[in-house]
């Protein structure tokens, strides 16, 4: 899931609050990304996750285009979640916020995979003292021998999320305003 804000003005820190069933959705914790010069993190919560970013004391405030926050979700199970950017804080580099709720909404689906068949060993008629896959304990050392043992059955997901536009837009007016007001 990929979160992106447009046109934004001197932009130092952020929390992003997703709502979303976390039990369907499980965030794959060390995938979260965020803008390079600051720090990101993810912290789970009863309602979902907290995304935080913030930039590191002598980085700038971010402008432009910027994405804020690459996730990325283990799915459990099949089914439609859904997922909600239920509250924003922006923080500006003189420490001004600016909190938004109920930013955008959305349904993810989430499809199972069809399960690939785990090849059955076949009886090798010379090897009668019982391994059959060809070594102790019938490990067979070729990576064809493996695909069965690798977990490929369940579900995935892939989501695309662009999500802010307009309440970045907005962001960055006021922002601008601000700045423009101290000028």
């Amino acid at each position: 899931m990929t979160i992106t804000a447009s046109d934004v003005t001197d932009l130092f820190a952020y929390d992003l609050q997703l709502t979303m069933d976390a039990e369907s959705l499980v965030l794959v914790s060390s995938e979260v990304t965020g803008p390079e010069g600051g720090f990101t993190s993810s912290t789970a919560t009863d309602s979902g996750y907290v995304v935080t970013h913030t930039r590191r004391g002598t980085s700038p405030g971010l402008d432009g285009d910027q994405t804020l926050a690459r996730l990325v979700f283990e799915a459990r199970g099949e089914g439609t979640v859904p997922v909600d950017l239920s509250s924003v804080q922006l923080v500006g580099a003189d420490g001004a916020t600016l909190d938004l709720d109920d930013v955008a909404d959305l349904e993810v689906d989430i499809e199972a995979r069809a399960a690939t068949p785990t090849p059955t060993p076949t009886p090798d008629p010379e090897n009668t003292g019982g391994s059959s896959a060809g070594g102790p304990g019938g490990a067979s050392g070729d990576a064809d021998g493996l695909a069965g043992l690798l977990p490929n059955a369940g579900t995935s997901i892939t989501l695309a999320l662009l999500v802010l536009a307009a309440v970045m837009v907005a962001a960055g007016l006021w922002l601008r305003r601000r700045t423009g007001a101290e000028a």
